[in-house]
């Protein structure tokens, strides 16, 4: 049997940047960690986005991911807070690629979630040089 690959998943944000790491073997996930980067309201935005950028460096020095997997932003209807998710999203994405790890961008619907606000579902997880495999995942509304 094959080693497993280490997933370091984000799902970025500038007040709270949600994190999980896995231990993926074929399609059977082991969860290892999970948690979330939460700034303080009382920090310049140029101070929460260094928080983030020091959180996830010590995470990515902790875990040793193989790859990330990124979520994609969607947004309804507050421009100013996607712009600066936006922002969050762009240091997650350049302290990752300062790391030399490969970045997988995903995209969770949470329209298609169904009432308990919660479902399982498998992202496919294309990696250069390790191949493809579904990553098993959950989200919440």
């Amino acid at each position: 049997m094959s080693d497993p690959v280490r997933i370091l998943g984000i799902d970025p944000g500038f007040d709270r940047t949600g994190f999980g790491v896995i231990d993926q073997r074929g399609s059977d996930p082991t969860w290892l960690a999970h948690g979330c980067i939460q700034t303080n309201a009382q920090m310049t935005f140029a101070e929460r986005l260094q928080m983030v950028r020091d959180e996830l460096k010590r995470l990515i020095e902790s875990h040793q991911p193989q790859c990330v997997a990124v979520e994609q932003l969607f947004f309804s209807n507050n421009a100013k807070t996607a712009i600066n998710v936006g922002m969050a999203r762009g240091v997650v994405i350049l302290t990752i690629a300062d790391a030399g790890i490969p970045i997988v961008e995903h995209m969770c619907n949470l329209g298609a979630l169904p009432p308990n606000g919660f479902k399982f579902f498998a992202v496919p997880v294309k990696v250069k040089g390790m191949g493809t495999f579904p990553v098993r995942a959950f989200a919440i509304r």
